[in-house]
């Protein structure tokens, strides 16, 4: 224990140690790692501040929300590596929940998909607020949000790389992804088959930041274009944006 140990950490093992998640995340002190052993968990968690929560991999562990949700609610700064976590929803991140402030959370290698946040302030996928968070090697897929069907971020600081975004469903605006009065650096990240009302693949407003090695492909909606970069400072390179279509409805 780091508080009779200061610098000692340890790993809480599900279900060698602990019958579920929840209660090794109850037990876990700050440094701590919940790892999660193969297999489908279902509920939903909260992760105390300055723990990680891994398993070992998405296809191997999936924590399913079963139509509840947040599936994982982030309460502080935390990270969540190497797990498929799907089937959750909620008025805002169905899947992925992250309330600020937080000063520090990783989310890397996972596979986000089948949550929805109609109902809110979107972020169907992933919704975070007044945070400071890094998303890497991580797919959104089949989300939906009122707005950003993958991911919506708020008043936050972010890095993404190497993010997916695929068949994510905006039904507002943003597809893929909703960026709103947020600091952003967006690198080697592919938008893909998005759907949205205005701006399919990603929109991002009020904001300041870098897009470079980004593809938006095959993204359809109904009115702007496939990226809508709205009253800000953006520094673009390396885009690629191809194949993507506007429905304006019959004549």
């Amino acid at each position: 224990d780091p508080l009779i140990f200061p610098g000692i950490t340890s790993e809480r093992l599900v279900p060698t140690d602990y019958a579920n998640i929840q209660d090794a995340l109850d037990d876990a002190c700050e440094g701590d790692t919940v790892l999660v052993a193969p297999g489908v968990w279902f509920g939903q968690v909260t992760v105390p501040d300055h723990v990680e929560l891994a398993g070992f991999g998405p296809e191997q562990t999936t924590l399913d929300g079963g139509g509840l949700g947040p599936v994982i609610h982030l309460q502080g700064s935390g990270a969540v590596r190497d797990i498929a976590i799907t089937s959750g929803f909620s008025t805002h991140g169905g899947c992925i929940r992250v309330d600020g402030p937080a000063t520090e959370v990783t989310l890397s290698r996972l596979v986000v998909d089948y949550c929805g946040a109609t109902e809110g302030d979107g972020g169907g996928g992933l919704y975070a607020v007044d945070s400071t968070l890094t998303i890497e090697d991580t797919t959104f897929d089949n989300n939906v949000g009122s707005r950003g069907g993958g991911v919506r971020l708020v008043m936050s600081d972010a890095t993404l790389r190497g993010v997916i975004f695929t068949g994510n469903t905006g039904t507002t605006i943003g597809g893929g992804a909703s960026i709103t009065t947020t600091t952003f650096i967006l690198e080697d990240s592919r938008f893909e088959g998005n759907g949205a009302v205005t701006a399919p693949a990603l929109s991002i407003t009020a904001s300041n930041g870098s897009i470079d090695g980004l593809v938006a492909m095959d993204n359809f909606g109904t009115q702007g274009g496939a990226i809508r970069l709205d009253s800000g400072s953006y520094d673009v390179t390396g885009l690629d944006v191809q194949r993507n279509t506007i429905d304006f409805g019959p004549s």
